[in-house]
């Protein structure tokens, strides 16, 4: 770990420290853990703009990074070092993690991580960032794992260093009171295992994971935290396979979108005001994590704007618009470009490819226009000129008000069907089949009315997208479907599914302050498929679950408590 690391090297025992770790140890070295930080204590990739736009900004910050790490590492090891070193490097930011993601692999790194304490949003749609991003190029993801909140770090000993109540032998370093619930940091060690995360580092090493009871002298033992450890480590002994992450949904994103609303300067990569393309991002997510933008607005707690629930369940990944990378489109059923993403030429034959093979490809008219030939493959031609409407209809006769918003006008095909319309049909989302597949157009500029909030038909075309595409639904026990109640996530495994469920409801913890749980807060569910389920068991007690057949669906009932996870492994015939 690098982040206070100041070596002190010779010219003897730096080379050969070099040369071990490059040589017979090469295999056994994972590399440097950059904890919140882009390399090692002193590296810097620039500062101010670097280029004219984005993608130039970050080619030219990514590849002073890289040139910067290297001479760094040459300095401690009083030796010339490779640049390809730099694929040791493990970056674990908290702020522009997502922004950042696929540089780090697109310069080599092979594992790249993330941060997340507990006032840092939205961790499941970080990891979708990271997961997308190592799939992409073929590489890991880590979860640089912190049990803090706020200023209250969570390492144990009898002598708090705010002289506070009482000894805080019992949680953290600063108060008894101090820091988050166990139960989130129990929950964040599966929702990064079954995410697909290959590894998980303690930030604060194991400092946290032992205490010694006070007050007096008493013998060590694990601490809340331990505890939670030992839970998770004997449920991964117990579990047959994790699975692959199931996510049937990609947001294609341009290389340089830098977007991250979680920054130290209010703009992205440091440098950009917030633009259309930011906000175009910001609702995409919102409507594909809701209610995430509802729960930003709520007190703090670790257990609410960190782990929003998602209707949707944690399906998306993220990728890059690199050309030299287009063919990892070709594992999501459905592929949604965004932002500035730059479809030029070069994507052409990837996309038309994507498309006979039954891929549904979403992307809106701003991006499209970039591209004539693209315009040409949906089968519309600009006519350059926008309209105002404050109505949408999906059928002509049922008209729903909202925030008034611009439409372009275009001339269809006759290929072309109208998903969604303005108050007087004019087109406002249109699908074209192409071979087995369909591009979706979305022609509301970046999907946003004038007061810059998603289109109320965005989250329609989700749904549309959505519907029928897990191989399971899930629904609260009275037959409704979820809405906030739960995050979700679905695996494959080598002999059937697993489904991971966490409530994220039902414990108010402030940074300083006990614990309070709302046991009214449990969740019971049903879930359903169609898939021939030869049996049901939770891992997490563990126990067999009852299957109730009927019409060709199967059914399994289960209650989720307050601030718990149950993973339930399906094996099919």
């Amino acid at each position: 770990m690098t982040n206070y690391a100041n070596p002190r090297y010779d010219e003897k025992n730096g080379p050969a420290t070099y040369q071990a770790l490059t040589g017979p140890l090469a295999k056994q070295f994972l590399g440097y853990i950059h904890g919140e930080a882009i390399g090692t204590v002193g590296v810097s990739a620039g500062e101010g703009q670097l280029g004219k736009d984005r993608r130039q900004h970050i080619d030219v910050w990514g590849a002073n990074l890289a040139r910067s790490q290297t001479d760094a590492w040459s300095k401690f090891y009083k030796t010339d070092v490779s640049s390809e070193h730099v694929n040791k490097s493990i970056p674990c930011l908290s702020c522009e993690s997502i922004a950042l993601a696929h540089l780090f692999h697109e310069l080599g790194m092979d594992v790249v991580g993330y941060e997340i304490d507990a006032t840092n949003v939205h961790i499941p749609m970080r990891i979708a960032f990271q997961r997308g991003a190592a799939r992409q190029y073929g590489r890991a993801w880590i979860n640089y794992a912190s049990g803090n909140f706020g200023d209250a770090c969570n390492y144990f000993t009898q002598e708090p260093i705010v002289p506070r109540g009482a000894k805080s032998w019992f949680h953290s370093k600063y108060a008894i009171t101090d820091g988050v619930s166990i139960a989130w940091y129990r929950r964040l060690y599966y929702l990064n295992y079954l995410s697909g995360a290959s590894a998980i580092f303690w930030e604060q090493s194991l400092t946290n994971q032992w205490i010694k009871p006070g007050p007096g002298n008493h013998p060590v033992q694990l601490s809340p935290f331990g505890r939670a450890t030992e839970d998770f480590q004997a449920f991964v002994d117990r579990l047959p396979d994790r699975g692959e992450p199931y996510t049937p949904i990609a947001f294609l994103l341009s290389y340089g979108h830098g977007y991250d609303s979680v920054n130290y300067t209010c703009k992205m990569m440091n440098v950009f005001l917030q633009d259309e393309n930011d906000i175009e991002l910001r609702e995409l997510f919102n409507v594909a994590w809701y209610p995430t933008a509802v729960l930003e607005g709520l007190p703090q707690a670790p257990d609410v704007q960190s782990m929003p629930s998602g209707i949707y369940g944690n399906i998306f990944d993220v990728l890059v618009d690199r050309p030299g990378k287009a063919s990892a489109i070709t594992s999501y059923p459905v592929v949604w470009a965004a932002g500035n993403v730059v479809l030029d030429d070069a994507w052409m034959p990837v996309i038309e490819d994507y498309l006979k093979k039954g891929g549904t490809f979403v992307i809106n008219i701003e991006a499209a226009k970039k591209n004539r030939n693209l315009l040409k493959l949906i089968g519309v031609d600009l006519k350059n000129k926008t309209k105002i409407s404050q109505k949408w209809t999906l059928d002509g006769k049922n008209f729903y008000p909202c925030i008034s918003y611009s439409v372009e006008l275009v001339d269809i095909t006759a290929k072309s069907q109208t998903i969604a319309f303005s108050e007087d049909q004019t087109p406002i989302i249109i699908k074209t089949n192409v071979g087995n597949g369909a591009i979706i157009l979305t022609l509301v500029p970046h999907m946003v009315c004038m007061d810059e909030r998603a289109h109320p038909a965005l989250p329609y075309l989700m749904n549309l997208l959505t519907d029928k595409l897990l191989p399971f639904e899930i629904y609260s026990a009275d037959g409704k479907p979820l809405s906030v109640q739960i995050m979700y996530l679905v695996n494959k495994t080598r002999d059937g599914w697993l489904v991971g469920l966490f409530n994220n409801q039902g414990i108010d913890k402030t940074q300083n302050g006990i614990a309070r749980v709302d046991r009214t807060k449990s969740v019971e569910l049903d879930i359903q498929t169609s898939l021939p389920v030869k049996s049901a068991r939770e891992y997490t007690q563990p126990r067999e679950l009852k299957i109730e057949k009927s019409g060709g669906n199967a059914s399994v009932k289960i209650k989720v408590e307050p601030g718990d996870v149950q993973v339930v492994y399906f094996t099919t015939i």
